[in-house]
C-alpha cells in the first residue's frame, strides 16, 4: 500500500506540516486579495512592486491554463536563509528560489537580497503560483515532476531568465 503513495506528495505534506509550527510573528502581513504577503523586511515598496507585477503575470498564466486563482494564497518573503530554512525546515535545496505548498495555498520565497540567481522576484512568485494553479486543475492526479517544473518555467517567463536563458 505504501508504494502507491507518490514521493512528491509525501515531500509536499512534510513541508506543509512542518511549516505549521513556525513562528511568523516577526513577519509583517500585507493583505492584497487574493494574496496575503508576509514580509520580513521594512520596505513596503517591495510588496507594492511585486504585487503589481505578479498580478499581470498571474493573469497571463490564468488565461493559458483556463483557471482562475480563486483562493487566498499566503506568500512568505524571507530576507535571510535562516528565515527561509525555518519556514521550510531546511528541506528545500539551496539552489531553489522558493517552494509552493499547493494543498495549503502557500508560497515561500527567497528575496533577491540573498538569492542572486538573476531571476526577478515576480518571476519566482509566478512560477510557484503556477504550481498552485496546476494542482487545482489536476487534483490528486499524477503529473511528472519534470513536466510540471518545465510548464511552470514557461508560464512564469522563467525561461527568459536564469539558467534556461543561458541554454540558448
Amino acid at each position: 500500500m505504501a508504494s502507491l503513495i507518490k514521493p512528491s506528495f509525501i515531500y509536499i505534506i512534510t513541508i506543509a506540516v512542518l511549516t505549521l509550527g513556525y513562528n511568523i510573528s516577526h513577519a509583517r502581513p500585507y493583505d492584497r486579495p487574493p494574496y496575503k504577503y508576509y514580509y520580513y523586511g521594512k520596505d513596503g515598496k517591495l510588496i507594492d512592486n511585486l504585487d503589481r507585477e505578479l498580478r499581470q503575470k498571474v493573469s497571463y498564466i490564468e488565461a493559458r491554463l483556463n483557471k482562475k486563482l480563486d483562493k487566498t494564497v499566503n506568500i512568505y518573503l524571507t530576507l535571510t536563509l535562516e528565515d527561509f530554512n525555518n519556514l521550510t525546515h531546511g528541506r528545500v535545496p539551496g539552489w531553489a528560489g522558493g517552494i509552493a505548498i499547493p494543498g495549503r495555498n502557500t508560497v515561500i520565497l527567497k528575496t533577491p537580497l540573498f538569492f542572486g540567481q538573476g531571476v526577478p522576484l515576480e518571476v519566482l512568485a509566478a512560477h510557484e503560483l503556477s504550481h498552485i494553479l496546476i494542482h487545482e486543475i489536476i487534483g490528486d492526479n499524477y503529473l511528472p515532476r519534470w513536466f510540471e517544473e518545465g510548464l511552470c518555467q514557461v508560464l512564469s517567463g522563467e525561461s527568459r531568465h536564469g539558467s534556461l536563458g543561458r541554454l540558448g
